[in-house]
């Protein structure tokens, strides 16, 4: 049987039986294959086979009670049926034809599904979708084949951050996010098999708002692997549907959307600001500006109940910590500043500090400076036998910049 007779009769089979587990499935192997390289399914099919999975748990488990039984062997179906016979001289017709069989054929089910998801969120999240789409909020990050296109992460973040520093916002929408939103139940670790040589986990961040619209069942989380074998996780929305969630949403002011915007431009703006500007500042101009602070402020800022602070405090032959503060729960904390985006090294370089000084049998915990901080940086900090935070240099002294 040809491919595309193979997925027409998976997709229909699928819509005869009402079986939305099925249709979630299809769509997520869709926007993975979406995403995904021709090369990088090609070279590396077990990955691809992996990094989908992940992705297409976290759809299912938003929407579906299921077994792990029951969903391992509905997804073991559909790979079994249709991958095998993508390769990578007909990837972007199989990919094709899957989009359109399932935009085809499912749409009246989702958009169904859709109209009464929205109808069952709580006010505060209704509001929160509604203004989202009403002030175009939800827009291409890439991947966009004219059926459904890649969430920008960005914006995702810069909304999360938006909020969580407007009272305005958080007044219009009834809802503040979670003020470690990273960190907790929305983070994945995922669990490939261990290369021999070298391997390292890529730790993939999904924030609450992307897990709704996932919910909704208007967006898809799709793994993806790059020519070089690179592996990770996106939202993707599918057009149509998010057409059709503007019809069901709550009808926001133009007061409230202009409002929106507003904070959102000026948060925008204000990270902008901060990514062009702080790398210019060297680590010891953000030290003292830091200090410049005050112990109270620089306690209130960085969540902790510091009791003194030193600046420069050499550590043996360890090195020289920017600053080393005791708190009143009788930690002693180190605090690391990087000028720039820090990576895993620089979280190696706190830990031999954090090291050195419990070794004197003093309970520590470290904080990590920085402008930005990439994968490595939050990998090495999970997994740390010590505490260590990281925070953005712009979250404790942008206005003093």
């Amino acid at each position: 049987m040809k491919l595309k007779n193979k997925i027409d009769k998976l997709v229909d089979d699928a819509v005869k039986k009402s079986d939305l587990v099925t249709i979630d499935i299809l769509w997520s192997l869709y926007s993975s294959l979406n995403i995904t390289s021709k090369t990088g399914y090609s070279n590396f099919p077990h990955k691809f086979s992996k990094i989908f999975y992940r992705a297409c748990t976290e759809n299912i488990k938003s929407k579906h009670v299921i077994s792990k039984e029951e969903f391992l062997q509905k997804f073991e179906k559909i790979v079994g049926c249709v991958m095998p016979d993508i390769t990578k001289e007909n990837y972007v017709d199989a990919t094709s034809s899957l989009g359109e069989a399932l935009l085809k054929k499912t749409k009246q089910v989702m958009v169904l599904r859709l109209k009464k998801k929205f109808k069952s969120l709580d006010p505060h999240k209704k509001k929160l979708v509604s203004i989202m789409v009403s002030t175009d909020f939800i827009k291409s990050g890439g991947h966009n084949d004219n059926k459904c296109f890649a969430i920008s992460r960005d914006e995702v973040e810069s909304l999360v951050s938006a909020i969580r520093n407007s009272h305005t916002l958080q007044k219009i929408l009834g809802w503040t996010p979670p003020k470690k939103e990273l960190a907790g139940s929305h983070q994945i670790v995922l669990d490939f098999i261990r290369d021999p040589l070298r391997f390292v986990p890529p730790t993939i961040k999904l924030y609450e708002l992307e897990y709704l619209l996932v919910e909704l069942g208007v967006g898809f989380f799709a793994g993806y692997v790059s020519g070089r074998g690179n592996l990770g996780i996106e939202l993707m929305i599918v057009l149509e549907l998010l057409e059709s969630l503007r019809n069901f949403c709550q009808d926001i002011t133009d007061t409230q959307k202009k409002k929106f915007k507003e904070v959102i431009r000026r948060s925008s703006t204000l990270k902008n600001y901060y990514n062009d500007t702080l790398v210019t500042h060297s680590e010891s101009e953000i030290r003292d500006r830091l200090l410049h602070l005050g112990l109270d402020k620089l306690s209130e800022q960085l969540g902790l109940r510091l009791l003194s602070i030193s600046k420069e405090v050499t550590l043996g032959n360890v090195g020289r910590a920017d600053i080393i503060a005791e708190a009143k729960n009788g930690k002693t904390v180190i605090i690391e500043i990087k000028s720039g985006e820090a990576s895993g090294e620089a979280v190696g370089q706190l830990l031999q500090y954090l090291t050195t000084v419990a070794k004197s049998g003093k309970d520590v915990e470290g904080v990590l400076i920085a402008s930005s901080f990439g994968e490595g940086a939050r990998m090495a900090a999970e997994g740390s036998k010590y505490k260590i935070t990281l925070v953005e240099v712009s979250e404790v002294i942008g206005d003093l910049l």
